[in-house]
C-alpha cells in the first residue's frame, strides 16, 4: 500500500473494514463541499484539526473523517480514495491515518502560451490527476490564448480558452477542491500583443530591442511604463478575465521585462532607477487587481534584482520566487522576503522544457531544495511549473514524474528521501501511465547526464531541435562541436527499444517519439555540429519527416489545433536545412 503524497503518521489496527459498493461508489464520486454522512463513512467535527488536516479511522465496521473544515475532510477523503484504488475489492485493512499538509497552497502552474493549448479533454484529466494528488491550486499561464472579445487578431490562430470553457473548468476544479487562478501576463512576455501595429504604441521598444544575451529580437517584449495607456489597457483586459474565475488570486506576472529602460521609459529609468520604475509600474497593475476585487501575485525575478526595493512592495501582493535549476539560490531569495514579511510562494519546476524527454535528476533536486527552502522561510505555497519554451516539443506525458514528486514534496517534503514514485503508478495511473513506461521515461530523462555539456533549462538534445530559431543556445552548442556522443546514443537506443516492446498507448507512443527525436537529434549534432559517434545513422530527412507526421497526430490528440502551425515550424526549419544538405550531397 503506497499513498502519494505520504500522510503524516499511519498506524497500524487489528481488523478489516470490508467497504460496501455503495459507500466505495460514494467516495470515489463524491465532490467537495460534501460532508454528509453516506453509508458505513462519518465525519467528525474535531476543532483540535489543523486546517485542511484529517485524522482517518479505519476499523471493522467503523470508517470516520475527523476534521476542523471542509478542506481537511475532502483531503481526507482523497486518502480513501487511494487506498480504494489499491483495494478494489474494498476490503481496507485497520489503521489510524493522521494527516496535514506542510504548505497551504500546493500548486500547478502550466504554460498554454506556447504553441499548445490543451483540449478540455485533456485539461479535466489534468484537474482530476491535480485533485487525487491533493494540488489545490491551478494556474494556466497566459500572455494571448484567452479570446478577449475586442482582441480577435491577438489569438484568432492560438485556439484560446473562451470565457464560457474558463467558467466550465472553473466550476470543475471547485468540484475538486482546487482554486483556479487567473494568470494573465501584464508586463514582459507581451510580444504576441506587440507584433500587431494597434497595440505598439503600449511598447517599450516598438522596434524591437537587444535582449540580454546579445541578440537582436525584431519585436518589443514589454509593455512601458511610459505609455500614459498602459495601465486603462490592463484594466480593459482584467475586467474582461476576472469575472470567469471564482478564486480572488490573479497573477499579474511581471516577470523579464528585458528591455525596460531600452526605449520609452530610458529618461524614467535614468532619473530614479529601473528597479524603482518596475516596482511603481507593478504596484501601480497590483492596485488594478485590487480595485477589481482580487489579490495580486507576481513574479519574484525582478524585485530580487533589486533588493532595497523589496520592502516597499504592498504587503497584500504574494511573491512567486521562482527557479528551475539544482542550485537555484532560493535560500537567499526566500530569506529577503522573509525579512519584509512578504508573503511569497515558492516556485520549481518539471525541467522538461527545452529538453524533449527531461531532465529527471535536476527536477528532483530541484524540488527538494525548492520545498526545504520554502518549508524555512514558512512560505504560504509551493508550485511546480511546466513550461513550453520554444514550440513546446516535449510530449505531455514527460512531465508527469516530476508533476509526482511536486506533490510530494507541497505536502509533505519530510517524505521526499524515501519516495519510491513508481510504486504508486499503477493504481494512480497517471494519464494511463503504467509503472514500465514511467521507469522508460524516468530513464530517457535522466540521458542528459550523458551530455557533453550542461545548458541552462535545456539540454543539448533538445536545444539541436532549436537551434535553427533560437540563437542563445546555438552559441552554446558550438562548444560540443567534436565531443563525442556515441555513448549517449547508445543508451537513448537502448531504452527505446525497450519502450517499441510495451503495447501500444497514448503515453507509450508519446514516449517512443520522444526516444526517437533524441535518437534523431544526436545524428542532428553529428551533421550539423561535427559531435563524433560511432553507429549513429545519418541525419536523413525522411525519417525526420515521420518523426513530425507523428509529432502532429499526438498533437492532435492531446492538444489544440491553433499552435501546431508554429511549432511545425520549428520542426520543418530542420527538415529543410537537412534537406538542402541532402541534394547538395547527391
Amino acid at each position: 500500500m503506497t499513498l502519494l503524497p505520504q500522510p503524516k503518521s499511519i498506524t497500524s489496527a487489528a481488523g478489516v473494514c470490508r467497504i460496501d459498493a455503495q459507500t466505495a461508489d460514494d467516495i470515489m464520486k463524491r465532490r467537495f463541499g460534501d460532508l454528509s454522512n453516506g453509508g458505513q463513512l462519518q465525519f467528525r467535527q474535531d476543532a483540535s484539526v489543523p486546517e485542511q488536516g484529517s485524522r482517518i479511522c479505519i476499523r471493522p465496521g467503523k470508517l470516520e473523517i475527523a476534521a476542523s473544515s471542509p478542506p481537511g475532510a475532502w483531503w481526507g477523503i482523497i486518502t480513501l480514495r487511494q487506498l480504494l484504488l489499491q483495494h478494489p475489492e474494498g476490503s481496507l485493512p485497520g489503521m489510524d491515518i493522521i494527516d496535514e499538509p506542510r504548505f497551504p497552497v500546493r500548486g500547478f502552474h502550466l504554460d498554454i502560451s506556447r504553441n499548445r493549448v490543451p483540449s478540455m479533454d485533456t485539461l479535466q484529466e489534468l484537474v482530476d490527476l491535480l485533485s487525487l494528488l491533493k494540488y489545490n491550486h491551478l494556474q494556466l499561464y497566459t500572455e494571448h490564448t484567452f479570446a478577449y472579445r475586442e482582441h480577435r487578431r491577438v489569438w484568432e490562430h492560438a485556439s484560446p480558452l473562451t470565457a464560457e470553457e474558463i467558467r466550465f473548468l472553473d466550476g470543475c476544479c471547485r468540484r475538486r477542491g482546487i482554486e483556479l487562478t487567473a494568470n494573465q501576463n501584464c508586463f514582459g512576455h507581451f510580444e504576441r500583443w506587440l507584433q500587431f501595429p494597434q497595440y505598439r504604441h503600449l511598447a517599450e521598444t516598438p522596434e524591437g530591442f537587444t535582449d540580454p544575451w546579445g541578440f537582436r529580437r525584431p519585436v518589443g517584449s514589454s509593455l512601458s511604463p511610459a505609455a500614459p495607456e498602459a495601465p486603462g489597457f490592463i484594466r480593459s483586459l482584467l475586467e474582461e478575465l476576472l469575472p470567469n474565475f471564482t478564486g480572488r488570486q490573479v497573477n499579474i506576472g511581471g516577470d523579464e521585462p528585458w528591455e525596460l529602460g531600452q526605449g520609452k521609459s530610458r529618461d524614467l529609468c535614468r532619473r530614479y532607477g529601473t528597479g524603482r520604475v518596475y516596482l511603481d509600474f507593478i504596484t501601480k497593475l497590483c492596485g488594478i487587481v485590487r480595485e477589481l476585487g482580487g489579490e495580486p501575485l507576481i513574479y519574484g525575478d525582478i524585485i530580487t534584482a533589486y533588493p532595497e526595493l523589496a520592502g516597499e512592495l504592498p504587503d497584500d501582493v504574494t511573491v512567486i520566487d521562482w527557479g528551475y535549476e539544482a542550485d537555484h539560490p532560493f535560500a537567499e531569495e526566500t530569506a529577503l522576503f522573509l525579512q519584509h514579511r512578504q508573503p511569497m510562494y515558492v516556485c520549481c519546476g518539471t525541467s522538461v522544457w527545452n529538453s524533449l524527454a527531461g531532465r529527471w535528476t535536476n527536477a528532483l533536486k530541484n524540488v527538494k531544495r525548492a520545498a526545504a527552502e520554502a518549508a524555512r522561510a514558512d512560505a504560504g505555497g509551493l508550485l511546480v511549473s511546466e513550461w513550453g519554451d520554444n514550440g513546446h516539443l516535449q510530449q505531455h506525458s514527460c512531465m508527469v514524474p516530476p508533476l509526482l514528486c511536486g506533490a510530494a514534496a507541497a505536502w509533505n517534503p519530510d517524505s521526499l528521501e524515501d519516495l519510491d514514485l513508481a510504486s504508486c503508478i499503477e493504481w494512480l495511473l497517471p494519464m494511463g501511465m503504467n509503472s514500465r513506461e514511467f521507469f522508460l521515461l524516468t530513464a530517457l530523462a535522466d540521458a542528459y547526464l550523458l551530455e557533453p555539456r550542461r545548458l541552462h533549462n535545456a539540454t543539448v538534445l533538445g536545444a539541436l531541435m532549436i537551434d535553427q530559431t533560437v540563437p542563445f543556445y546555438r552559441k552554446q552548442l558550438t562548444s560540443c562541436r567534436g565531443s563525442d556522443v556515441t555513448e549517449l546514443h547508445h543508451r537513448v537506443a537502448e531504452i527505446r527499444r525497450e519502450i517499441e516492446l510495451l503495447p501500444e498507448s497514448l503515453c507509450r507512443d508519446e514516449i517512443l517519439l520522444t526516444a526517437r527525436m533524441m535518437e534523431f537529434s544526436c545524428s542532428f549534432g553529428r551533421y550539423h555540429y561535427g559531435m563524433e559517434g560511432r553507429g549513429i545513422p545519418p541525419a536523413d530527412p525522411r525519417r525526420w519527416q515521420q518523426i513530425t507526421e507523428e509529432f502532429s497526430r499526438l498533437w492532435h490528440l492531446r492538444s489544440r489545433p491553433g499552435g501546431w502551425g508554429e511549432t511545425r515550424e520549428y520542426l520543418e526549419r530542420t527538415a529543410r536545412l537537412l534537406s538542402e544538405n541532402h541534394r547538395s550531397s547527391i
